[in-house]
């Protein structure tokens, strides 16, 4: 039983770098570079991103969309990830990041290997992003079944523990409370944003 993470080719992406980095053209481009290009097959990764809106997170998992590919790698202890869209037929990077919340992805996807539901299954490793309540996991997707778990790594939510594995409803349910307010929220300000001003009742 294993996690599924391919390492991705350097020919996927040195033809994409090239265009993207040239319009940065500075030292830090060149170390990107470097570090997407000269890592280790061991060391490098490529997963879909799937992104939810708060809405559709009742919906199930399936009801997010593939935003975009993430190649990351780790090369003497500096992380970096490259995202990859595409639009109108082209396919281009459309950003490049570092620091620490790359350096925390990348160690996460090595902890995942040691939980004890890896140790029973397979399992595809994608990250699953709800931007709307400012939380990322790696999504442990079953290519068998709908044994998926999911696995918070950038979160301020503090129903989810980091590194630990839940189940669809579980997640769900940690997420619940921020969605909806969240959801109130962003209903509340469009509606302060119509054509018309309303005055607050009294009550």
């Amino acid at each position: 039983m294993a996690l599924i993470i391919p390492p991705y080719r350097v020919s996927q992406l040195s033809a994409l770098l090239t265009p993207f980095l040239n319009r940065v053209g500075d030292q830090l481009s060149q170390n990107f570079r470097n570090i997407l290009l000269g890592a280790p097959p061991d060391s490098r990764y490529v997963q879909l991103i799937y992104t939810s809106g708060l809405r559709q997170l009742g919906e199930g998992p399936d009801a997010a969309k593939i935003t975009s590919t993430r190649f990351l790698a780790v090369l003497h202890g500096h992380a970096v990830a490259a995202d990859i869209t595409e639009r109108d037929g082209s396919t281009r990077i459309s950003s490049i990041s570092s620091g620490c919340s790359i350096v925390d992805a990348i160690d996460a996807i090595d902890s995942i290997r040691r939980l004890p539901e890896v140790q029973k299954a397979d399992y595809e490793l994608h990250t699953f992003s709800v931007p709307g309540v400012q939380t990322d996991a790696y999504w442990l997707k079953s290519p068998t079944g709908n044994n998926h778990r999911f696995v918070p790594y950038l979160t301020l939510n503090k129903n989810l523990q980091r590194g630990t594995a839940y189940s669809w409803g579980d997640f769900v349910k940690a997420l619940d409370e921020a969605a909806k307010k969240n959801i109130e929220f962003y209903e509340r300000d469009m509606d302060s944003a119509g054509p018309y001003y309303q005055p607050p009742q009294k009550i």
